[in-house]
């Protein structure tokens, strides 16, 4: 689901049921911030994949365990696969991305929104 105003609108609307509700509106934190306030100037492959390989493991130990578990009705395969790809990025990888067209930035920001898509619709908040 990409990022639109529709879809920022329903997670706030979301937001604003559970807490009139008084439920928590985050189920979960992941502090994908630190990790992310690197460098955002470089953006070479070798830097790209190490990145990426880090996010896909600081999701994979911090996520709800559901999410990783076929046999759970939270299960995404969808989401274990971007993980996935995240905990495999390599230089050479993104090389065979770059040959088809997506540059190691556009990959790297394709999966970012992905698990930010999920995160939203299952309330895991991304920062601190």
């Amino acid at each position: 689901m990409p990022r639109t105003v529709e879809h920022i609108v329903a997670c706030h609307q979301h937001a604003a049921e559970l807490r009139a509700a008084g439920k928590r509106i985050w189920n979960g934190t992941v502090n994908v911030k630190q990790l992310l306030a690197g460098d955002k100037s470089n953006v070479s492959p070798e830097y790209i994949a190490d990145l990426a390989q880090r996010l896909g493991a600081l999701l994979r130990s911090q996520m709800p365990r559901k999410f990783f578990d076929v046999t759970d009705e939270a299960y995404s395969f969808d989401f274990e696969e971007v993980v996935e790809m995240l905990e495999g990025c390599t230089v050479e990888s993104l090389a065979e991305d770059l040959r088809n067209g997506c540059d190691a930035q556009m990959m790297f920001n394709g999966w970012l929104e992905q698990v930010y898509d999920f995160a939203d619709r299952n309330r895991i908040w991304m920062g601190p």
